[in-house]
């Protein structure tokens, strides 16, 4: 079995995805490293040794085409903390903004990315996603979009045995559709249903697997 490390970051908008981060400690046995450099003068040291330990890394934080960042924009990978290069040749999952230009930008394979995961009222605030208009959207509907990822990854990592990259793309995907049609089936439970949907259905879409060439 691969030797997983999930970097989590957690702040007030990603607290949602602890019960991903708590699977993959429980389930898969990676090891888990919260905070960021801010919290901790030896964190960068510490992730620095636990990515040479690990074949596969989890990120669950917040991300730009040019680096993976925690709570309130404090960087961890990135050019500046020259550690970029230590997650060549490793299998990287990273869940967050634009984490597939990050890894388009650093060749880092093989690797899954996503584009936009619009969760917080910043990331649809005057904001189209494709075809939908998301600043309608209240934060009700966030909360709703947020279980509704928990749901996709909890399905998903229950029906995985060998976690890897493979595994995780096609459940991954087979899971989003079961919840796009749980969203169309239960209309009535939600007046935004078909922007809810829609959403769901560019994050499955705009996933990228690079694979080594």
């Amino acid at each position: 079995m691969s030797k997983i490390l999930c970097i989590y970051p957690k702040d007030q908008t990603t607290e949602f995805l602890q019960p991903i981060y708590d699977i993959l400690v429980e389930k898969f046995h990676a090891v888990g490293l919260m905070g960021d450099p801010t919290d901790d003068d030896e964190y960068l040291e510490k992730l620095e040794n636990r990515v040479k330990e690990s074949d596969l890394i989890v990120f669950l934080g917040h991300g730009t085409s040019r680096q993976l960042y925690g709570f309130n924009f404090n960087p961890i990978v990135c050019e500046e903390n020259a550690n970029i290069n230590w997650f060549k040749n490793k299998d990287l999952l990273l869940f967050s903004c634009y984490s597939a230009d990050f890894l388009k930008r650093y060749n880092l394979t093989p690797s899954i990315g996503f584009d936009v995961i619009p969760t917080s009222l910043i990331d649809v605030e005057n904001r189209k996603f494709h075809n939908c208009d998301l600043s309608f959207l209240k934060q009700a509907d966030l909360f709703n979009i947020r279980n509704k990822i928990v749901n996709i990854w909890e399905r998903t990592l229950f029906d995985i045995i060998d976690f890897n990259l493979d595994t995780f793309q096609i459940n991954f995907n087979f899971n989003v559709n079961i919840e796009i049609v749980d969203v169309l089936v239960n209309r009535e439970e939600d007046k935004n249903y078909a922007t809810i949907a829609d959403i769901l259905y560019y994050i499955k879409d705009d996933m990228m697997y690079l694979q080594d060439k």
